[in-house]
């Protein structure tokens, strides 16, 4: 893992761009170095708002390669150029972590978890429009923020959500859930997300 240095970012194209640090990164990179993957090494950019990256965090996600570093808020946009925005596959957007929250002892509405995470989609769509944005939130309400038109339908049925473009960190409890009585579903996941038991985590 590189703390990129800004001529290695220039070089970087098609690449995948993280906006957010989250407890749970390790998990969510390990599925992209899986060996069936055509472009398994495609380069990752992951922008960090935070200072430092906390070490339980950066001792699993730092044994990987092409994957750069770049710190400051994805919601300056003069982060998002010097990450090469325009350049990027697609970019996803983690959502609020309570681990890592700076203000613990403040209590914070279900909907407003979202906030950030809307206002660094729109930062993105500002400067690539086109490029396909992966959004986690918290409440399945707040997706209509992230349409130019609202959708009273329901978010189960919004074009966002069906184009697998936001995920529902919810539905995590449902799926744990439901492999109670079917533990299939475990089964079904694995292969999906890292292909067989055994992965490539170079």
């Amino acid at each position: 893992m590189e703390v990129s240095e800004e001529r290695e970012l220039k070089k970087l194209s098609n690449h995948i761009i993280v906006c957010g640090i989250h407890s749970s990164l390790y998990h969510f990179i390990l599925p992209l170095r899986a060996a069936y993957l055509k472009n398994y090494l495609q380069d990752i950019v992951i922008i960090s708002p935070l200072d430092t990256i906390p070490s339980h965090i950066w001792d699993t996600i730092s044994r990987f390669t092409n994957i750069y570093l770049v710190f400051g808020s994805p919601l300056d946009k003069s982060v998002l150029r010097r990450a090469h925005i325009k350049k990027a596959g697609c970019a996803v957007i983690l959502g609020f972590d309570p681990s890592l929250s700076q203000d613990k002892g403040q209590e914070v509405n279900d909907e407003m978890l979202d906030a950030q995470s809307i206002f660094i989609y729109k930062a993105i769509k500002g400067l690539n429009p086109t490029l396909q944005i992966l959004t986690e939130l918290n409440q399945d309400s707040n997706i209509n923020f992230l349409q130019d038109k609202r959708d009273d339908t329901g978010s189960i049925y919004q074009s966002l959500y069906c184009a697998g473009k936001v995920y529902i960190s919810t539905i995590i409890d449902t799926l744990t859930a439901q492999a109670y009585y079917n533990p299939h579903i475990v089964t079904v996941l694995q292969q999906i997300l890292v292909g067989s038991s055994e992965s490539n985590s170079s």
